[in-house]
């Protein structure tokens, strides 16, 4: 990366704006400088938001409604200029229509469901018929409508009557299942509130002005079909509106945006009365063509100059080929190497395979791993849940390796799968063991002892790349990274000569002498802090028995389900789902597990020895945010599998 500064006059300021956001390949940093001011947005600025937040919303307005069909609007965005976007923005005066036409829809919608449970609720005087309610409201009388339990019916007309002195009349009608529908014609003057409520009596209100069961649902519907036919034109009048307006909106919106950022981004700048001071970064084989492109169309007005020495805070680029890029986003996922870091994500697409591999193992697991993957894939694109799944499908191949080292095809050897399916009559040809593998559930020591060994490699290229990327800056740290490498490698042919007899002693004896040297180099260059990690080390090597402990778990389980629940033509064949499902089960168990122990290994393990991170990601000030670079904001053309300098 390389740092520049651009002064240029005042006069030129929104041009020069416009332009680096036309070449998108600056990201702009805030500036300070003495005898400068801070930069303040451009004049149009206010403006600008006004009608980009007016717009917005009118476009939320029509979003928001499912009946309105909305254009599809191209993605790439036009030079917009200032006057001529703010003036066709104004001219789209809709706002009021809108509201009014949408707060109108929404008030008829409301009566419509009011009708509709209005016309529900008379459904139960259904049983009425021929009665005029409209007639029970008189100067001396009046009614009530209701309904109690059946159950307790006869007692509530029976109490009702006492009271009213049987100067009253009660008509009863089956209503629902458990419920009995209830007329009380009786004088104004009585109070029978209290009986009504001692039995819980469910009012039903009928609409003002209802007569007969039969007109009242008549008025009810023609009431429904005209609010149906008002919400009808109101919804059409909203679809003509967006019709006319919404491609425009959409335009709009983009060119408002892109207009309201160039605005925005000159808080950034350092300002005086006549010059205004721009600094950033950008990728070294673009400062060239960013010269030249200031010299030609701001002859006279700006210059550009180069920053060297000054790496602090550069932004970070990643670089890496495609077929990596999932392991890229493990990496960004955990945290962005620093500028001055090495990029582990082509380490990482050798090391999270290997291990996967290691933990799978199983020929037929690979197969599944690769068939879950792709089904993953058909759904989730991008995202952790996509990129996982790419990992995973990479990973796969190493799995079917490491099945065939391990000799392990669903739990079985080679051997007994031929047997099995020639049970099944499908003889594919092999009678006798062809090759004896690494049998991880007999040698389980040996396959540890791999895992182990494996481990104390990825801990040495660590210390190896952490010397690397601290050499320029401290040769005392790199020194330190380097006595740790040899602490870690004489301890370990130190163990392995004197302990168990692995290695001659004549190796032995001179290991163990590298280590005693190492340790005492260590706490030289790192002082207690050093000598209280030394066992830490240790417990690092350890954490690698985890590969192939968590791989002997899915062998076993495999083996139980091979044993136990095994289809044979003297078995019923109903045990053939259950047996694929099991073992679906373990492979995705096993895939899981492989990503987690896996991923710890290298993220937390391995990355302790050289890694950082704590990286900024390169954001260029520029227009277009849908090519392929900004849908991989970390990816560049500056290099391989490396941080962009």
């Amino acid at each position: 990366m390389q740092k520049v500064l651009i002064l240029a006059t005042k006069d030129s300021e929104s041009r020069l704006i416009s332009a680096l956001h036309r070449s998108g390949v600056m990201e702009i940093r805030s500036l300070e400088l003495a005898g400068l001011e801070k930069g303040k947005p451009l004049e149009v600025h206010d403006a600008i938001s006004h009608e980009l937040v007016r717009v917005r919303g009118l476009i939320s307005a029509f979003a928001s409604l499912p009946f309105v069909k909305r254009e599809s609007v191209e993605a790439k965005v036009g030079e917009p200029d200032y006057v001529k976007t703010l003036s066709e923005a104004r001219k789209i005066a809709i706002d009021d229509e809108l509201r009014h036409l949408v707060d109108r829809r929404a008030a008829l919608i409301s009566e419509a469901a009011e009708t509709d449970k209005k016309k529900a609720e008379i459904t139960a005087i259904s049983a009425m018929p021929g009665i005029d309610f409209s007639k029970l409201e008189t100067k001396n009388f009046t009614y009530a409508l209701g309904s109690v339990k059946r159950k307790t019916a006869p007692a509530f007309r029976k109490d009702l009557d006492e009271y009213l002195n049987k100067e009253s009349e009660i008509i009863t009608a089956p209503y629902g299942k458990d419920d009995e529908l209830i007329l009380i014609f009786y004088e104004r003057k009585e109070n029978i509130s209290f009986v009504l409520s001692r039995y819980n009596f469910e009012k039903i209100s009928l609409p003002e002005g209802f007569s007969t069961f039969e007109k009242g649902v008549a008025s009810l519907e023609a009431s429904a079909a005209e609010l149906k036919k008002s919400v009808s034109e109101t919804e059409k009048r909203i679809s003509s509106l967006s019709s006319e307006n919404y491609g425009k909106l959409a335009a709009l919106e983009r060119g408002l945006s892109t207009l309201s950022m160039r605005a925005a981004i000159a808080t950034k700048f350092a300002s005086g009365r006549k010059i205004v001071a721009v600094e950033g970064w950008v990728k070294k084989k673009d400062s060239e063509p960013l010269s030249a492109m200031l010299k030609k169309d701001f002859a006279g007005e700006a210059a550009i100059e180069e920053m060297h020495g000054d790496e602090h805070g550069a932004p970070v680029v990643l670089d890496n080929p495609k077929s990596a890029l999932q392991f890229q986003w493990l990496v960004e996922f955990y945290s962005l190497p620093s500028y001055d870091e090495f990029d582990p994500t082509i380490i990482l697409m050798f090391t999270v395979p290997l291990m996967y591999g290691m933990i799978v193992g199983d020929v037929g697991y690979g197969l599944l791993s690769i068939a879950l993957s792709l089904l993953i894939l058909q759904k989730f694109k991008g995202g952790m849940l996509g990129n996982i799944a790419k990992i995973w499908l990479f990973s796969s191949v190493s799995a079917m390796v490491f099945g065939v080292v391990f000799d392990e095809w669903f739990g079985f050897s080679h051997l007994e799968l031929a047997e099995w399916l020639k049970s099944w009559g499908l003889n594919i040809g092999i009678e006798h063991s062809l090759y004896t593998g690494l049998s991880r559930s007999h040698e389980l020591s040996l396959v540890i002892g791999l895992a182990l060994l494996v481990g104390v490699l990825h801990l040495s290229l660590g210390y190896i790349l952490g010397a690397i990327n601290v050499w320029e800056h401290s040769k005392k740290h790199a020194v330190a990274k380097l006595a740790w490498l040899a602490l870690l490698l004489g301890g370990t042919v130190a163990v392995a000569s004197l302990m168990f007899n692995l290695v001659p002693a004549s190796i032995g004896n001179p290991a163990a002498i590298v280590f005693g040297i190492s340790a005492v180099a260590v706490i030289v260059l790192e002082g207690l802090p050093g000598l209280f990690e030394i066992p830490g080390i240790t417990a690092n090597v350890l954490s690698y028995a985890r590969i192939g402990a968590a791989g002997v778990v899915g062998v076993i389980i495999a083996e139980i389900i091979n044993t136990s629940l095994l289809p044979t033509p003297e078995r019923s064949i109903i045990m053939f789902p259950i047996f694929i499902l099991l073992h679906i089960l373990n492979a995705a168990l096993a895939m899981f597990e492989s990503i987690v122990q896996g991923g710890r290994l290298n993220l937390v393990e391995f990355y302790s020895k050289f890694f950082q991170g704590g990286g900024k990601a390169f954001e260029p000030f520029r227009m277009d945010a849908a090519d392929d670079s900004a849908a991989h904001p970390q990816q560049a053309e500056d290099g391989r599998g490396k941080t962009v300098r």
